[in-house]
């Protein structure tokens, strides 16, 4: 006899809290990000994130080990889903520190 085979949820496949805690990391790495922006700054002299950066005036010494210690239970979850071989979350949170790394770092690499 053939076992009849029922699609997958996403709740088996992930956890909803991960999932949850996942969503507040990327508001909060979003939020962060967004303080830095030019379009934050009310002068008319920031323009790009290059003038940002020159003028000294970015918050990146606070928001990116805030950002970081959000997601050290991320970390944890990475590295035993690596450990039991669920490839899932481990390519979301792979995903995730990307999006941390171009947020904070990336868009100050041409300048």
């Amino acid at each position: 006899m053939m076992k009849s085979t029922q699609p997958i949820t996403l709740c088996q496949l992930i956890n909803p809290f991960f999932l949850a805690w996942y969503l507040l990391c990327l508001a909060i790495i979003t939020f962060f990000a967004y303080i830095d922006s030019p379009a934050t700054y009310g002068d008319d002299a920031v323009h790009t994130y290059c003038t940002i950066l020159e003028s000294g005036d970015d918050s990146r010494a606070f928001t990116v080990p805030v950002s970081l210690l959000f997601m050290l239970p991320l970390f944890i979850k990475l590295w035993r889903s690596l450990v039991a071989r669920q490839f899932t979350p481990s390519i979301l949170i792979a995903l995730l520190l990307v999006y941390l790394l171009w947020s904070f770092f990336g868009v100050y690499y041409s300048c």
